[in-house]
């Protein structure tokens, strides 16, 4: 086995990581303070967590003022994608990652309450 199959198998290894991977994987791009709210986790950990998923190479991040957004990385036509994507059909039938994705709707739907200037 290989370095970077070693560190990808091991990014994969824990469910914080996992809760993580299947909310940017559903949300496209997100935002980690949209993580630390729907995960309910403090933000240290939610940091560790991403961090460990991006040197991994499963997760590519981009900074907007003092926010950072993640997204997966660009695994297109890897064996790394077809891993990815069953792990995620595995995860996505989970009732806890269910109720994770339940609060990303929740959240969504804030947002957009917000972004039109009405409370929430």
């Amino acid at each position: 086995m290989t370095q970077e199959s070693e560190r990808r198998l091991k990014a994969l290894a824990d469910s914080g990581r996992l809760s993580v991977l299947t909310l940017v994987h559903e949300a496209s791009e997100i935002c980690v303070c949209h993580i630390e709210q729907i995960l309910k986790l403090p933000q240290p950990t939610v940091s560790r967590h991403l961090q460990k998923l991006k040197e991994a190479g499963w997760l590519m991040d981009r900074r907007e003022g003092r926010w950072v957004h993640y997204r997966l990385a660009d695994l297109e036509g890897s064996r790394w994608r077809i891993i990815l994507d069953v792990i995620l059909a595995e995860t996505g039938n989970s009732s806890r990652f269910k109720e994770d994705l339940q609060r990303l709707k929740d959240t969504v739907k804030c947002d957009a309450t917000i972004n039109s200037n009405s409370s929430c």
